[in-house]
């Protein structure tokens, strides 16, 4: 008789334990997602200087970017010239 309680204790224990874990896991992606979110804001805009590093040369890129939300976005190169 004791031993099933004790193996019916053990396994409750243990399911909540999962339980609790999985919950974690998604209260944690939440909490991050939530957080980009309020990084990102409604709408950014950045200018943006991109290098590219190679052996035997180099290039810098400027661009400027506008975003609204995660579906709009649009970029312009402003430099070099020969890029526009």
């Amino acid at each position: 008789m004791k031993k099933k309680a004790i193996v019916a204790l053990v396994l409750l224990l243990s399911s909540s334990v999962v339980l609790c874990a999985a919950a974690g896991a998604q209260d944690a992606h939440n909490l991050v997602e939530a957080a980009v979110n309020y990084y990102r804001g409604k709408a950014s805009i950045a200018t943006v200087d991109m290098t590219i590093h190679r052996p035997g040369w180099e290039r810098t890129m400027t661009m400027k970017a506008w975003t609204k939300g995660q579906k709009d976005s649009i970029f312009i190169i402003i430099a070099p010239p020969k890029d526009r």
